[in-house]
């Protein structure tokens, strides 16, 4: 493959979704992915999701499951960007996604 065509991941930000959150919120993150490709439809892609804070990415699990459930709980109060990186060679496309915003009740 010449270098120019070499594979890049595509990074996804959900902008639309930005979310200020304090110490006793946590943010549930709910998708599911598809592939372009009709073959091996049952098989997932593979995906690393994280959040942006004050412009710096932190990945913070990487996941293949078709269908998602990720729970985001943060140290610090502040605007938080949730985001997806496809991590495999072949496109994905993600289906039914929410963000629900969770208070956490202390024990």
């Amino acid at each position: 493959m010449p270098a120019d065509l070499a594979y890049t991941p595509v990074q996804i930000t959900l902008k639309r979704n930005l979310q200020y959150v304090g110490v006793d919120t946590a943010l549930q993150l709910n998708f599911q992915q598809e592939r372009v490709e009709e073959t091996d439809l049952d098989k997932a892609g593979t995906l690393e999701v994280g959040y942006i804070r004050d412009g710096k990415v932190k990945w913070c699990q990487v996941t293949n499951s078709i269908s998602n459930n990720i729970q985001f709980m943060f140290e610090d109060e502040g605007n938080y960007y949730i985001c997806v990186r496809n991590a495999s060679s072949d496109r994905i496309i993600i289906i039914n996604g929410s963000i629900q915003e969770k208070k956490i009740q202390e024990e």
